[in-house]
């Protein structure tokens, strides 16, 4: 049985898979991001709503928001099949609070040389 030392720790940035987006394609995500909050408004609205009326609108735009998901989302994909080559991460991505610390392993101990 391995022993590991748990008293050392590495530091090392968690970066979420947008900071290797085009400019084009964050302009997409960020559409889709907010798109998602207008709909998770209106979907807490149809909740609360009373007035049929009311509802069915409120309905009506949520099924509109979920088309605009969809074909936004589409462009996204296509787009992404589009890029050849290899990915460049954003520097703005790397931040003091998307910093991480793992115990050293053999597996992140390999990383690093």
């Amino acid at each position: 049985m391995v022993t590991i030392s748990l008293d050392k720790q590495v530091h090392l940035y968690s970066v979420p898979t947008d900071a290797f987006y085009t400019n084009e394609e964050k302009e997409i995500h960020d559409q889709l991001s907010k798109i998602h909050i207008e709909k998770n408004v209106i979907k807490s609205k149809i909740v609360k709503c009373d007035n049929i009326t009311e509802l069915n609108d409120l309905k009506s735009e949520y099924r509109l928001l979920n088309k605009k998901i969809k074909t936004l989302k589409n462009v996204l994909y296509n787009i992404f099949k589009k890029h050849k080559g290899i990915r460049k991460l954003d520097p703005k991505s790397l931040n003091k609070k998307n910093i991480i610390s793992l115990f050293e392993s053999t597996f992140n101990t390999y990383i690093r040389y």
